[in-house]
């Protein structure tokens, strides 16, 4: 028998495993040969799911809730993302025009498969998620980079906005940001608009992190600021980060019903409908007012004060607060130089020296800096800040 040549497809050749992953992979690995690992690398926060929805979980399958249920997910939890979208974000949308997915990853490459054509453009502001561009290339689309300069706290510039979304079919917008932290102001929400405006794309907006703001920041819906550019927004959002439903694999989209039906149309043909377990659970949270997220948001305030506090002690790291999410993005550049090209190579450092896992910022297309999740306890946080310490003080006599 002939042997056989067979290779996998061609377009997973320019796209990147999830480093983030990889690199909670490793720090696993790690630990099973019992090396003491502090792990700052994952989006994930160190909180239980609220007991409203544990118990409408348990309530679920002890009920036989157990079966299909439409592609976009039940109505009344759809009734109730509407209900939270209109509560807290003034965003109107009727149950139709949302779509419950497996995660808000889920809803994203649902929106770039309905949205984007072979050899469309979509507009990525940089740093980025490190799906995003991955998810575009996915599609057969090119992903265009555009800096958001950390002298401007990672922000875009109307101006460059204008220039990039020339010939762009969609625009990918995250606020608070992931890796950087940044929140845009209602005002600048709405200097954006106005250049999206003049320009026929479609908008994907991840709200992801909306509920982890702090000192005084606020979360603006992209469509709320910029009510005109409604009916070309989808808005994506989940119970993941708010919700410690990390799990449970629960995101939602929202948009106008065009959008939303052609991205049931390619759910309907990848996994169908969500969970019927996570979607009752899903609604329990939403509609509960429990102390749960109160707390958690407390405790995200406290540990990111403590990283704030405990870098600025690091010589040579460069850091603007971040006012959203649970991560920070130092500049590592005064380490970098003769064994350390980038960044990527100084997390390998730190790990195999120190034990503390970080992600480079190569990862979110900025190798300058590397990411650190303060979504772990005050003791780890004050153990790897310490380590920290005394790495970069390492480096700087070595």
């Amino acid at each position: 028998m002939a042997e056989a040549h067979l290779t996998v497809a061609k377009r997973l050749l320019q796209v990147a495993p999830s480093a983030p992953l990889a690199l909670m992979q490793k720090a696993a690995t790690l630990r099973e040969q019992g090396r003491d690992i502090l792990s700052l690398g994952a989006g994930e926060p160190d909180f239980e799911t609220p007991k409203a929805a544990r118990d409408a979980a348990h309530a679920a399958i002890d009920g036989g809730k157990t079966h299909y249920t439409p592609c976009a997910g039940e109505k009344s939890l759809r009734s109730a993302i509407a209900a939270k979208l209109a509560r807290e974000n003034g965003l109107s949308y009727d149950a139709s025009e949302v779509l419950v997915s497996n995660g808000a990853k889920q809803s994203l490459y649902n929106a770039f498969l309905a949205l984007l054509d072979p050899g469309d453009v979509a507009v990525i502001p940089t740093p980025y998620w490190v799906t995003y561009p991955e998810a575009v290339r996915l599609v057969g689309a090119t992903p265009r980079l555009l800096v958001a300069p950390s002298a401007s706290g990672f922000k875009i510039d109307p101006d460059a906005l204008d220039g990039a979304l020339r010939g762009a079919r969609l625009f990918i917008f995250n606020s608070p940001s992931n890796p950087t932290g940044a929140v845009y102001t209602r005002a600048e929400i709405a200097a954006l608009g106005a250049v999206l405006a003049r320009h026929d794309c479609w908008i994907v907006t991840d709200e992801i992190y909306e509920k982890l703001v702090f000192d005084g920041a606020e979360h603006v819906s992209l469509p709320a600021a910029c009510p005109a550019l409604r009916e070309r927004t989808v808005v994506v959002n989940g119970l993941s980060k708010a919700y410690a439903m990390t799990g449970w694999r629960m995101g939602y989209a929202a948009g106008p019903r065009a959008a939303i039906a052609a991205m049931d149309l390619v759910q309907s043909h990848t996994s169908s409908n969500a969970s019927s377990i996570s979607q009752h659970a899903a609604e329990a949270a939403l509609n509960s007012r429990g102390p749960e997220l109160a707390t958690m948001v407390a405790a995200f305030a406290r540990r990111r004060r403590l990283v704030l506090d405990g870098l600025a002690r690091i010589p040579g790291l460069a850091l603007r607060p971040p006012m959203g999410a649970f991560y920070v993005f130092p500049d590592v550049t005064r380490h970098l130089g003769g064994a350390l090209a980038n960044a990527t190579q100084l997390c390998e450092r730190m790990l195999d020296t120190v034990g503390v896992a970080a992600v480079s910022g190569e990862a979110f297309g900025d190798p300058r800096c590397i990411r650190l999740s303060y979504a772990t306890s005050d003791a780890t946080l004050t153990e790897a800040l310490a380590r920290m310490a005394r790495f970069f003080a390492d480096l700087r006599t070595a």
